[in-house]
């Protein structure tokens, strides 16, 4: 899955997201998650195919930042456009002073992370065409390769999908993302990875909107699941 605007930042750099961002719904007061917890922000895609899904991304890009802005001014109280941002060392957005966070988007569905820990989410089709084995020798481990070519071929393109949430979710809560880091993370089971070295928690996400997820955690965590109702109305 995408991580919206997250990678087009400038390392060491505070920024704030101008222009049309509308609060919405979803600004309203609410508790940080309690310690050990994570709360997971879904929204479903509106199109329920990949492909139409797909031809609508700019607009569905748009609609992931805004729930982003305002499930975060929600938690700091803070107005959607005065939030001030800063990126790691790495690449990885942060808001100073909390909460951690962390964003997913593909086919028109989001994925939203927020906890008082570092955390890692990505989210993708069920459906989206892969060609699963050729993918798997070029980005997985001889484990993770053997895996996918044993089962029926009917079955190795969801099981790749649920491979590659796994490790780039992985991937984001290291702060480095796939392209410096997706040879680091290897999943052992659906509830368990290794990360350069380090054991990871796994979670299943998104199957309540119909897509493919994982959250990535260094320790155990207890998970809220929170749908956002489709097309939330704006309340400027």
């Amino acid at each position: 899955g995408q991580a919206g605007f997250c990678g087009l930042l400038r390392a060491g750099t505070s920024f704030h997201l101008t222009g049309s961002f509308q609060r919405n719904g979803l600004a309203f007061m609410r508790e940080l998650p309690a310690v050990g917890e994570v709360h997971v922000w879904l929204r479903g895609p509106e199109k329920q195919g990949v492909r139409e899904a797909a031809s609508e991304a700019g607009a569905s890009n748009r609609r992931s930042q805004e729930d982003l802005i305002n499930v975060l001014a929600g938690y700091t109280g803070t107005p959607p456009g005065e939030l001030t941002f800063q990126r790691g060392e790495m690449g990885k957005p942060w808001l100073p002073g909390g909460p951690s966070f962390n964003l997913s988007h593909s086919a028109g569905a989001t994925a939203i992370a927020v906890s008082r820990q570092e955390v890692g989410i990505d989210i993708e089709h069920p459906n989206r065409e892969v060609s699963a084995t050729a993918l798997a020798s070029k980005f997985f481990d001889e484990s993770e390769c053997r895996l996918i070519a044993s089962l029926p071929v009917s079955s190795q393109s969801l099981e790749f999908l649920q491979h590659w949430v796994r490790k780039e979710a992985m991937t984001k809560l290291g702060g480095e993302g796939i392209f410096r880091a997706l040879r680091f993370a290897r999943v052992v089971t659906g509830e368990e990875g290794h990360y350069r070295g380090r054991r990871v928690a796994l979670y299943p996400v998104a199957n309540e909107v119909g897509m493919l997820g994982a959250l990535a955690v260094w320790e155990p965590v207890r998970v809220k699941v929170f749908v956002i109702p489709p097309k939330s109305a704006s309340i400027a």
